[in-house]
């Protein structure tokens, strides 16, 4: 039994020495995906999409754009076009210019708009994975569910989650608006370029 045993653990230490080599042989060629040396997608660029309403940018959303932005050698931030939302606090074209405004200083970092599904944004991006920020455990339940909708039209397409940074936790583009109609601070909240953006939208809202 003792010899048995022996052998067993042998096997066992055999395999895990295997599982070991196997992963750092991924590791090196993902390393060589990055640098371009391996051909990972159109052109030979690893490209992810950002999908979101952003009504407007916060800074979690800022935070997982720069997060994500070091995972690909592009990023594609996506604003959605969602005809759901009948009352929004900026435009299309404003959510646009707001988060370029944002990301000019990130390199790979581009901002888009797109109606429709998703996925086919993605694939005409030729992007190989979308790029999902989680809160709390309920928006990975949904999340979960919108992957794997995702994963069932398109095989090829493959969804990363980023958990939020403890301190943006709590955060939501509805919590920003709801705190500045009221008339609260949103400093902290969201970037500073845009800050008095907001603030100035909202106001005009409320006189309306």
């Amino acid at each position: 039994m003792a010899e048995k045993n022996g052998k067993t653990a042998e096997t066992a230490k055999k395999t895990n020495t295997e599982i070991i080599a196997k992963t750092r042989k991924i590791a090196k060629t993902a390393k060589k995906d990055a640098t371009g040396a391996v051909d990972v997608g159109c052109c030979g660029k690893r490209i992810g999409v950002y999908p979101g309403s952003f009504d407007p940018l916060t800074n979690g959303h800022l935070d997982v754009i720069k997060r994500a932005s070091k995972l690909f050698d592009k990023l594609i931030v996506g604003v959605l076009v969602n005809d759901s939302k009948k009352n929004p606090l900026f435009t299309i074209e404003e959510r646009v210019a707001l988060i370029r405004k944002c990301v000019k200083d990130m390199p790979g970092v581009e901002v888009g708009s797109f109606g429709g599904l998703l996925v086919d944004f993605v694939k005409e991006n030729n992007a190989v994975a979308i790029v999902k920020g989680l809160r709390a455990v309920s928006d990975y339940e949904y999340e979960l569910q919108m992957a794997a909708l995702n994963k069932h039209i398109d095989r090829d397409i493959d969804t990363i989650f980023l958990m939020a940074d403890v301190q943006n936790s709590f955060l939501s583009s509805s919590v920003v608006k709801e705190l500045a109609w009221h008339g609260g601070s949103i400093a902290g909240l969201v970037p500073e370029e845009i800050e008095e953006d907001i603030i100035r939208t909202v106001s005009m809202r409320r006189k309306k």
